[in-house]
């Protein structure tokens, strides 16, 4: 006999949501929880004040039928007020929120922590699923849920002192007593997304005043939030219709051009959001490659957006400066050389493929699990028994990473199990 009916491997946001679906749409089922920290992840982990969340707390809810519930437990369980013109709130505050769930589901009586690191995953002969830690225990189950998180910061990075390769762990365990580099000194930071964005108030907020040098591919920051009307149905429903009539990358970049010089930019990005799967998957594997190698950067910059008081206090800084350049061995060295400290906010490797966590390697090798025609994610072979979910997926999937897909994700795995 299993341990376990179900096995769920993560301990970020999308193994809460999974673990809060299986609770409701399960509840005979044992569940078995294999996490290596007690936490939320480290997205929602900061208690800086300055970290906010780049999507307003009214859409930020963990479930598909009730968006709206986060909100309303930040009403009901803390004094913080969400404003109509700020209504983007700290991070810190989303942790509170995940943690009052996790405990939710813990309550259930259904689910047993298994604390420790997971390092392999197989199937046996018997057809039960076994889960190897990293101090040789194993657990078994007949099925599994892996939801690794976001994959590792960033490319390969020489050694040295001043070197911060992935900046959120080290955020994370600095001291309330860390005295930050003089006001003399520099502090370089690689990439200009939201996480870079993140860093900047943050050295800020924690004292230091020296000159922040962010170098990136494209030389700007990630857009802003700004108010701009919604398409209306007909308008979203005509510029839906002419992509997906074309489903090519060239068609795509065109038809949004003209969309955009119609109507607000942030509308017609917004007005994609319930069709981007489906349009991804239309594209041919090389319209696919295209896209990643020549619109995916630009487009990350205008989907994903910094909360509006964030990108003012930016722009408002006279020490922060951005230029646009690659990073070599050479620059890095010499940002290396002239920097205090250097952050690397390169983002996560989504779409740069060839980087998998060791816990899959046994299962690509078995034939359970097969690396994607991209090369950038991962797909089950086994969906009955084996299901993937977040960031591993990208490719089969364009979304996988924000909260809207997730929690979607996480509804449709627990009614797929419970009808199957």
């Amino acid at each position: 006999m299993s341990d376990f009916d179900v096995l769920l491997v993560g301990g970020g946001a999308s193994a809460i949501f999974t673990l809060v679906q299986f609770t409701r749409e399960l509840p005979s089922w044992r569940i078995g929880w294999v996490r290596d920290q007690p936490g939320v992840g480290v997205a929602y982990a900061t208690s800086s004040a300055r970290h906010l969340l780049n999507v307003p707390a009214q859409r930020m809810g963990a479930f598909p039928d009730a968006v709206d519930d986060f909100d309303r437990w930040l009403r009901n369980e803390t004094t913080h007020h969400v404003g109509a013109l700020e209504p983007f709130v700290p991070r810190g505050l989303y942790g509170g929120y995940l943690a009052a769930l996790r405990q939710q589901a813990l309550g259930s009586g259904q689910v047993t922590v298994v604390e420790g690191k997971a390092l392999d995953c197989r199937r046996a002969a018997s057809a039960e699923w076994r889960v190897v830690l990293a101090d040789g225990r194993t657990a078994g189950a007949k099925r599994v849920v892996l939801a690794p998180g976001l994959p590792t910061m960033g490319g390969a990075w020489p050694k040295h002192p001043s070197l911060v390769a992935d900046v959120w762990p080290w955020w994370l365990a600095l001291p309330s007593d860390w005295q930050p580099p003089s006001a003399r000194e520099t502090i370089a930071l690689v990439g200009s997304g939201l996480t870079a964005m993140d860093m900047v108030v943050g050295l800020r907020e924690r004292g230091f005043e020296g000159h922040v040098r962010v170098l990136s591919r494209s030389g700007r920051w990630s857009a802003a939030h700004a108010d701009a009307t919604p398409l209306d149905a007909a308008a979203q429903q005509q510029l839906i219709a002419v992509l997906q009539a074309q489903p090519t990358a060239r068609n795509y970049v065109r038809r949004l051009r003209v969309a955009a010089a119609q109507y607000p930019w942030r509308a017609v990005i917004d007005a994609l959001r319930p069709y981007s799967q489906s349009l991804w998957q239309a594209l041919p594997t090389f319209e696919q490659r295209r896209v990643l190698r020549h619109g995916f950067e630009p487009w990350n910059r205008l989907r994903h957006r910094a909360p509006p008081v964030t990108a003012r206090a930016i722009g408002a800084d006279p020490r922060v400066s951005i230029e646009r350049g690659r990073v070599t061995s050479q620059v890095a060295e010499a940002l290396m050389q002239s920097s205090a400290l250097v952050l690397n906010c390169g983002g996560p490797t989504l779409g740069r493929g060839g980087r998998w966590p060791s816990l899959f390697e046994g299962l690509i090798a078995d034939g359970h699990v097969r690396v994607n025609e991209l090369k950038t994610g991962l797909q089950s072979v086994l969906p009955a028994e084996l299901a993937l979910l977040g960031a591993v997926r990208f490719g089969e999937l364009f979304e996988c990473t924000a909260v809207p897909e997730l929690r979607q994700h996480a509804a449709e795995l627990a009614r797929y199990w419970r009808e199957a």
